[in-house]
């Protein structure tokens, strides 16, 4: 499956290439005087380089002269690939390896840097393979490339339309996790085998196993698309079902969701939605056709074209009343009271409304006249006292306003003066609710007497910081 006489052939015919791309890997290893910097331009490089390598590599596939030259060869198509995807490996992986050593001796990683050296050794083939199959996708160097970058990024396109989602209709949103986007990507697993070695010093057994996975996947598959593939093939349309039409019908779905995720509570109707971003689909339209443009390689228009987007339009519509009618399916009631040791965080500002605050920090402080006031009122925090839980009153407190803050979040959001953060101790999930209301002097001063809160008031000229008996103390730094 390999051959030395063809693997010298590519080196020769790609000499002059692999000497600059070894003195620009060298240079950013030496000359970075911040190595965080230059680890993180080396491994961007071997990114880039584990895309640029399979084509040129494998662009005689896409050329009608170079491939009958090239599969007419004294040599099997199975020793072509095989040794192709050494070469791409053989370049790639040491000018990554450059910047992991340099990077995990500063770090002092020991034989760590062995462990992560065999996780990115597997990361990297699974990109090659990965990338090579996705080039052999298209029937020319064009859509090969278009392939390569479509598939790519296509994992961060839905988790576009998931965050997008959460920010538009679920009250107190927290970031959808993106580690999801592993599943899908080599690139990624390959980065958190990355961070996980360097910064936890520990083998990510998920993303290696997933590695792995890609490889038995994706070796088979480009078998099948180098070793089984039809001459005719180059230079034709790339008209398979997962070439241009999955691609360009995928992204025109993930988009149109993704906008019809702006129809949130800011909006009453359709008719003030349309007002705002009619023009966004009028130009993603134009963009659809344009694309189906680049697939026929001429003028084409079908009535499908719009039927199939008003189809997707008016689904994503829907999809997003349900979501506004719901709640986010309920999914804003998912965390329900605060309690023992979670984290919670109010922090509020007042422009004058609250005068019995505003006066109690007169007669406590002293303080001349002041225009602002805000209100920080931490609970639980890791440079208080973590041993104490809040008591039921504080927890009564904390869910008054997480009511507050998902009432004010699906009326329109008319109303923002302060926000409420909380932190759930077992499940490590945070929870961000923007709120209508700031605390009563009530509150504050119950709040206040609980040895796992405290409070911060700050004003135009002092901080000061709320004590169990009501007493304002001055901050000093």
């Amino acid at each position: 499956m390999f051959s030395r006489e063809y693997f010298k052939y590519l080196f020769n015919s790609k000499k002059y290439l692999l000497l600059f791309i070894f003195l620009i890997s060298l240079l950013m290893v030496i000359a970075g005087a911040n190595l965080e910097f230059a680890f993180l331009l080396q491994f961007v490089f071997s990114l880039l380089l584990s895309f640029v390598m399979p084509v040129l590599v494998f662009d005689h596939v896409h050329d009608k002269k170079a491939v009958d030259t090239y599969f007419s060869l004294p040599l099997s198509r199975k020793k072509m690939l095989y040794t192709g995807l050494v070469f791409c490996f053989a370049i790639v992986y040491p000018v990554l390896m450059m910047a992991v050593i340099a990077y995990g001796i500063k770090l002092k990683l020991g034989l760590m840097i062995i462990a992560l050296a065999f996780e990115l050794a597997i990361g990297t083939l699974a990109i090659i393979l990965f990338n090579t199959t996705l080039y052999l996708i298209g029937n020319n160097l064009v859509d090969g490339i278009v392939m390569m970058g479509a598939y790519t990024f296509l994992p961060l396109a839905v988790y576009g339309v998931f965050e997008s989602f959460v920010y538009s209709f679920v009250a107190g949103r927290s970031l959808v996790d993106e580690s999801f986007i592993r599943l899908f990507s080599p690139v990624y697993m390959a980065a958190d085998m990355l961070i996980k070695g360097f910064d936890v010093k520990q083998i990510s057994l998920s993303s290696l196993i997933g590695s792995l996975l890609f490889i038995v996947v994706f070796n088979y598959l480009v078998k099948r698309s180098y070793i089984d593939r039809a001459l005719e093939r180059t230079g034709s349309r790339s008209d398979k079902l997962y070439s241009y039409p999955l691609v360009i019908n995928l992204y025109l779905v993930i988009m149109l969701f993704i906008i019809a995720t702006f129809f949130s509570m800011n909006y009453k109707d359709l008719a003030s939605f349309f007002k705002d971003y009619l023009i966004l689909y009028v130009l993603l339209f134009a963009v659809f056709i344009a694309a189906y443009f680049v697939y026929e390689r001429k003028l084409y228009f079908s009535y499908k074209l719009p039927l199939f987007y008003v189809a997707v339009m008016v689904v994503s519509l829907l999809f997003a009343t349900v979501c506004r009618d719901t709640k986010g399916f309920d999914l804003a009631y998912r965390y329900e009271k605060a309690g023992g040791k979670d984290y919670c965080v109010i922090n509020t500002w007042d422009g004058g409304n609250n005068m019995e605050i505003r006066n109690y920090i007169h007669e406590k402080s002293n303080d001349p006249k002041f225009d602002y006031i805000n209100i920080f009122v931490e609970v639980g925090s890791p440079t208080h006292d973590m041993d104490a839980e809040m008591l039921e009153s504080t927890a009564d407190i904390i869910d008054k306003y997480r009511i507050d803050g998902i009432e004010n979040f699906y009326d329109y959001r008319n109303y923002d003066n302060g926000n409420l953060m909380i932190m759930a101790e077992n499940s490590y999930s945070s929870y961000s609710y923007r709120l209508q209301f700031t605390p009563t002097l009530d509150e504050l001063l119950q709040l206040a007497k609980d040895a796992a809160v405290k409070i911060t008031i700050t004003t135009d000229e002092y901080e000061y910081e709320l004590q169990k008996d009501g007493s304002l103390r001055k901050i000093t730094y």
